[in-house]
């Protein structure tokens, strides 16, 4: 992917994508040299990066998980149909209980 394209997903000015890379690779993700043109980048999730993205999801889950045990059925409920909104206002398919294992 070219850096440009990088920043335009990441909505980011391509000085700052090349710098989120560069901090990613540092904390573990691994990043190929690419042939040219050098206005690419490779950027590969390595197997400890893999693990950190299970924990902070686990951890993540959790900490909802403790939050959400607190409301009420008919709170957990309206937070169900807010959520399942806002999905659908942004565009992203709705969430399944195979999505959550």
């Amino acid at each position: 992917m070219k850096r440009s394209s990088l920043a335009d997903l990441l909505d980011v000015n391509p000085s700052t994508a090349t710098r989120m890379v560069k901090r990613l690779v540092r904390a573990g993700w691994s990043r190929a040299k690419p042939p040219r043109p050098r206005r690419e980048v490779v950027v590969e999730l390595t197997d400890e990066g893999r693990r950190v993205v299970r924990d902070v999801i686990r951890r993540r889950r959790a900490a909802i998980g403790r939050i959400v045990t607190r409301m009420s059925e008919d709170e957990r409920r309206g937070l169900v149909d807010a959520l399942t909104a806002f999905t659908a206002a942004g565009g992203e398919r709705a969430v399944t209980s195979g999505d959550l294992g």
